[in-house]
């Protein structure tokens, strides 16, 4: 009888030992602003118990996920918490997001990521040179656009001080914004 009961307390231990679960993970590496899309997205077996702060990967969960917008970069293989997605990127106070379409020669080609901090300048129209709209902003997301790598134009996404909002707007419409990046 002991030997019985040992028996069964250890199958249940091992099979509470090898439960698992699917769970959401990023397929590709993921920037921080971007849309959450259907394609970016890949289910895991993971333990039962680590699955218990991960999002579930059920239709119902990856619908819930497509549209939104990624927190934080993540490389492919992440595991997703509810954390990591957010449905619009947080606004600090007396901040504003501006999007700028960005041309080559605007930004800097090597490596321009979301966490950068950049210096956003008014291209020169008159005489008195370029003007520094904003000394220091912060890259909230970059997407190429097009198919060229380097050479491709630039949408990105800049947590500006709300006062300068509209001149770096105005600039950035008008083509004549260009941004550098500054240290920290």
């Amino acid at each position: 009888m002991l030997a019985a009961l040992s028996a069964a307390l250890v199958a249940a231990l091992l099979n509470a030992a090898t439960a698992t679960a699917l769970v959401w993970a990023t397929a590709a590496d993921v920037s921080r602003g971007r849309l959450v899309e259907a394609e970016e997205l890949v289910a895991i077996e993971v333990s039962s118990t680590a699955a218990e702060r991960l999002i579930s990967a059920t239709v119902e969960s990856r619908d819930g996920l497509v549209g939104r917008v990624w927190a934080v970069d993540l490389p492919a293989g992440e595991l997703l918490s509810p954390a990591l997605v957010t449905d619009r990127l947080v606004v600090a106070d007396g901040q504003a997001l501006v999007g700028l379409r960005l041309d080559p020669g605007a930004f800097p080609v090597a490596g321009l990521r979301p966490g950068d901090v950049v210096m956003v300048v008014e291209a020169a129209l008159q005489q008195g040179g370029p003007r520094v709209l904003v000394d220091s902003a912060v890259v909230e997301s970059v997407a190429v656009l097009g198919d060229q790598g380097v050479a491709a134009a630039r949408l990105v996404t800049l947590s500006v001080p709300a006062g300068a909002a509209a001149a770096v707007a105005n600039a950035g419409s008008a083509g004549q914004a260009s941004i550098a990046v500054v240290a920290r």
